[in-house]
């Protein structure tokens, strides 16, 4: 056989291949395509979902520095035999 007789058939050959990819790229475009409207939906829905939380949330309270309650007294009880006795050293020694 000589070569121009296979040069038809490599050309259909070569527009049949061209078709494929061309038909594969397209599913592969419109899979892809698909998949990132879905995400988008996903993403507004969270950002919806986000929002509604954040308003359902009450707002922070702020707290003035002298309403903190301290994990333990540090200065003796008022009325008590510490408070007393430590009253009585800052009176003998003002100091």
């Amino acid at each position: 056989m000589s070569p121009s007789a296979q040069l038809p058939v490599t050309a259909v050959g070569v527009v049949a291949l061209g078709v494929l990819l061309g038909r594969a790229a397209m599913v592969v475009g419109a899979v892809v395509l698909i998949l990132m409207c879905l995400l988008a939906i996903h993403a507004t829905l969270q950002d919806r979902e986000a929002a509604r939380w954040d308003a359902e949330r009450p707002a922070p309270v702020p707290v003035e520095p002298d309403t903190l309650v301290e994990p333990y007294p540090l200065s003796p009880a008022p009325g008590g035999r510490r408070f007393r006795r430590a009253r009585a050293r800052t009176r003998m020694n003002p100091a």
